[in-house]
Formats: C-alpha cells, structure tokens, sequence
C-alpha cells in the first residue's frame, strides 16, 4: 500500500510514519521541517526497505503545496490512504486573539487537511480496492473554553467535516476514520501539567494500524475519554465557567 502523512515529522506522525513503514506500506511524508522528513526518511527506507517519498511545507500559510503532492503521488502510483496526525497549538491562542494566531491555527489544524482531502478524493475513490482517510481531533474541542480557543474551533469543524466525508464516501470504497485524541506524551505537551495521563503515540499508532479495517466513524483514544466527554457537556454553565483546564 501506498499511504500519504500529513503532518509526519514530530509526535504521533513520526511514530505512525514508523509503524506504516515496518508493516511494509511505501509511504509519502509531508511536513514543515525538511530536515525531520530527511532524517525520519532514511531511517524508515534502511529499517524496512520500503519506498519514502517527502515534501516539506508550511501548512500555516498557503495550500500551494497541493501540486508538488500530486506530482510525487503520481509517481508513486498512487494512494491508498491518507492520515492525519497534523496540529498546532499556539499560547497566544485566547480571546482577543491576533488574527495572525487564527490564520494559523485555522490553516494548519482545518484548512490544510480539507484542502488535501478534496484535491485526492477523487484518487481514493477510482482505487479498485478499500481505501482510509483517517483524521485526529482533539478533547480540548469537547467544550469551548477560553484557551486554545482557535485551535478548538478548528478540531470542532475538523470533526464537522470527517462525519460529512463519511457520510459521502458511504456508497464508495473509501473508510473514513476519526480519532478524538485525549492528552498525548509529545512536544505539545512538554513541561505542561495534565489533568489525565499521556497516551504514548508507539502504543495509539500500532492501534491504529489494527483499527485500518473497521468502519467505526468516531472514537475516543483513551476511550474513558468518551465517558469525561459525557459529563463535561453537561456540566452546568454555573459550574463550567469557574473551571481552569
């Protein structure tokens, strides 16, 4: 299998890129800092003697990187499937916010991710076998706060947006997957203190890899984060408001 990361060189995207690769899956790594996608390339093409192709891209800025994508897709021949592990955070992200701050939270954690989803949907669908797009949310989008506020809003729409794509790809070869994310042990979270433990991203990228098969729509990675999802939408706003998380 062919498959496309977008977002491949830190956290979840390298452990997933890793994963991929020793499973025997030629692989194209998309990401912002060319030399991560160099060094994590050439570990996986040694490792696992499988095809890596790279593009390096600031995904904050522009979607201009969607014709050199298509450029090495085809050469690769094609996809099979597409993943997600793409975020960004910002500590400015609050409310007033710059708008320099919501441009890049919007365009890296939303608008980058349906850009690629709508200019290779049509390639996923023409394959003559099953096809995964899978994408990652966030807890944080569970409840508006007054932090993260942007990058909330995005997970939210993100959300939004895979329960439409698998609603249209139902009569097509193309699964659609969502993983809402509780906290993960990445650079993200470095040197932050967390209400619930890290999920470490080796242990939720083999997870993933044995969930490619499943038609499942939405889950929850820990999965009593569904159950704290449950309580914290009806909290009342009285209590709400006076919690700091």
């Amino acid at each position: 299998m062919n498959y496309l990361i977008v977002g491949a060189s830190a956290g979840l995207g390298r452990s997933l890129s890793r994963k991929l690769g020793s499973e025997g899956n030629n692989l194209i790594l998309l990401a912002t800092d060319d030399r991560d996608l160099q060094s994590i390339s050439s570990d996986i093409m040694i490792r696992y003697q499988v095809k890596v192709e790279t593009l390096s891209a600031d995904l904050s800025v522009h979607t201009g990187f969607l014709d050199d994508l298509e450029k090495i897709i085809n050469v690769m021949g094609g996809i099979d499937g597409i993943f997600f592990p793409i975020g960004a955070i910002n500590p400015d992200d609050s409310i007033p916010s710059d708008l320099t701050v919501l441009n890049q939270m919007t365009n890296v954690n939303y608008i980058s991710v349906v850009s690629v989803i709508m200019r290779f949907w049509d390639l996923l669908v023409r394959r003559t076998h099953q096809t995964v797009i899978v994408g990652f949310g966030s807890v944080a989008s569970i409840r508006g706060r007054n932090s993260n506020v942007c990058y909330s809003a995005a997970k939210r729409s993100l959300l939004s947006f895979f329960e439409s794509l698998r609603h249209a790809g139902a009569s097509t070869n193309v699964l659609v997957q969502f993983y809402i994310l509780g906290y993960l042990d990445t650079n993200l979270a470095f040197g932050k203190r967390t209400l619930f433990p890290r999920s470490n991203t080796e242990t939720l990228s083999r997870r993933i890899f044995e969930n490619l098969q499943k038609d499942f729509g939405v889950t929850y990675y820990p999965r009593y984060w569904y159950l704290i999802n449950l309580v914290l939408k009806i909290v009342p706003w009285t209590i709400f408001k006076r919690l700091t998380f």
